[in-house]
């Protein structure tokens, strides 16, 4: 008669190896089993970034807006200008609520365009998170 035995097993970490091994003992009447060993890898789960609160599609110098991005991990995601905005736009302080990062942008000239990219580079479970941008033109 055999009796097979069923287990679920929780990963709970993105590295290393988790190592199941098999025994019985054995009884009165059968010797025990050579141990059976099965193995897993861990892997990082994905994450995406998404913009929860998108630049506006203009903005004049000296007018502010907000700008918000979440993460599917819950890591924070950190917000900042493009290199090739230096200078149109600048970012205020930052503000956590319920895993949603929201910083407020500053126009700081009548022309270019402002982009902002948000990022979540990702731990030790979680990979790094596709950039995604929003951006704002600049107008008079």
């Amino acid at each position: 008669m055999e009796l097979a035995v069923s287990v679920t097993v929780t990963m709970t970490g993105g590295t290393g190896t988790c190592y199941i091994n098999a025994n019985q003992a054995g009884n009165g009447n059968y010797s025990a089993a050579t141990q059976q060993q099965t193995w897993a890898a861990a892997l990082k789960i994905g994450q995406t970034v998404t913009i929860t609160t998108a630049a506006p599609a203009t903005a004049s110098i000296h007018s502010t807006f907000p700008v918000a991005a979440s993460s599917t991990s819950g890591l924070i995601v950190g917000l900042s200008v493009d290199a090739s905005s230096t200078g149109v736009c600048k970012l205020g302080p930052r503000t956590i609520v319920s895993g949603v990062t929201n910083q407020t942008v500053t126009m700081l000239k009548s022309t270019g365009t402002c982009t902002i990219n948000a990022n979540q580079a990702g731990n030790g479970n979680y990979s790094a998170a596709t950039q995604q941008q929003t951006s704002a033109a600049a107008t008079p």
